[in-house]
């Protein structure tokens, strides 16, 4: 069984970045993937999601994503308590 790792985003468009100059050695898709130690179907899901970023939107979506996480946090303490 396969080892389950998780990935940062900077990771991941890396990975992707590395697949693509796989790509122009000739290499094919599911070769690329076996090289990076990644499935297909990961690579078709970071290609959807991730595809179009460069290094530094990374840095852009990731302090997006943490201001929404504290903004969600923060909203659910100020919520009032429901009144039974």
């Amino acid at each position: 069984m396969a080892v389950r790792r998780r990935y940062s985003v900077e990771q991941i468009v890396a990975r992707l970045r590395e697949a693509e100059k796989l790509q122009g050695q000739k290499l094919t898709i599911p070769q690329a993937c076996m090289r990076l130690q990644i499935s297909d179907q990961t690579f078709y899901r970071w290609r959807l999601r991730f595809g179009a970023l460069k290094e530094d939107e990374v840095r852009c979506l990731q302090e997006a994503l943490v201001i929404d996480a504290l903004h969600l946090s923060g909203r659910a303490r100020l919520r009032p308590a429901r009144v039974r």
